[in-house]
C-alpha cells in the first residue's frame, strides 16, 4: 500500500506523464530557480525591505531589494519581488531568451498582448500587480553561491535585467490601448547563467 501521503505525489507524476507536451509548451527556468525561489507572498513589513535569503542543499540565493528614481529623480527603495506575477514575469523573460537564444526579449508590441501571452488576465489591477513586480525585479541584485564538489566555495553576483522594465500607466478603463514596443535586456551574468544551466519546464499540467 502507499502512504496517503505519498499518493499525491504519485498522482501528480502521472498525470504530468499522460501529457503530450509540444515544443512550444515549453518554458525554462535557470536552474537556481528550480532550487529556490522568491517569496509566494508579500514579506510582511519591513521584511519586504531585507535580502531574501534561500538554501537547498549547496546552492544558495540572495535576493537583495534596490533602488529606483521617482519622476522627481527622488531616490527611493523598492522591496523585493513577491508572488505569482513576479514568478511569471521572470519565467516568461527566461523561457524568451532560450527560444530565441537573445538577452534581448521583446514585452510588446502591447502591454495586453504581454500579459496574454503571460497567461494574465487584461484588467486594471494586474496591470498595477505588473508595473510594480516589473519594477522590483528590475532593480535587485542576486548573489547566487554554491559548494563544489571538491569542497571550494563559488558564487556569482548579478542583476536580472540591465535596464528597467517600463510598463506604461493605464488609463481609468484599466487598459492601454496605445502601441509599446518595450524591450529588455538580460544583464550578461544572468543570461551566461541561465544559457549554461537551464532546465525544460512544462508549462502546464493540463492535457
Amino acid at each position: 500500500m502507499v502512504p496517503e501521503k505519498e499518493r499525491h505525489l504519485i498522482d501528480l507524476a502521472a498525470e504530468a506523464m499522460s501529457c503530450e507536451v509540444f515544443a512550444d509548451d515549453i518554458g525554462y527556468l535557470y536552474s537556481g530557480w528550480c532550487m529556490t525561489a522568491l517569496p509566494h507572498r508579500r514579506p510582511p513589513g519591513e521584511r519586504e525591505f531585507q535580502p531574501w535569503i534561500r538554501e537547498n542543499g549547496r546552492f544558495r540565493l540572495i535576493v537583495e531589494p534596490g533602488y529606483a528614481y521617482s519622476p522627481k529623480f527622488e531616490t527611493f527603495q523598492v522591496g523585493i519581488p513577491f508572488g505569482s506575477r513576479a514568478h511569471l514575469i521572470l519565467f516568461y523573460l527566461q523561457t524568451e531568451a532560450i527560444r530565441n537564444q537573445s538577452a534581448e526579449v521583446e514585452l510588446g508590441p502591447s502591454l495586453g498582448k504581454w500579459l496574454s501571452r503571460m497567461g494574465i488576465p487584461d484588467c486594471g489591477l494586474n496591470y498595477q500587480s505588473v508595473r510594480e513586480q516589473c519594477r522590483r525585479l528590475s532593480a535587485c541584485h542576486l548573489t547566487i553561491g554554491w559548494l563544489a564538489d571538491d569542497g571550494t566555495v563559488g558564487f556569482e553576483r548579478a542583476n536580472i535585467v540591465n535596464k528597467f522594465m517600463f510598463v506604461p500607466s493605464v488609463g481609468g478603463d484599466g487598459r492601454q490601448g496605445s502601441l509599446w514596443n518595450e524591450t529588455v535586456r538580460l544583464s550578461p551574468e544572468f543570461f551566461q547563467s541561465l544559457v549554461a544551466h537551464p532546465v525544460p519546464v512544462a508549462e502546464g499540467l493540463s492535457c
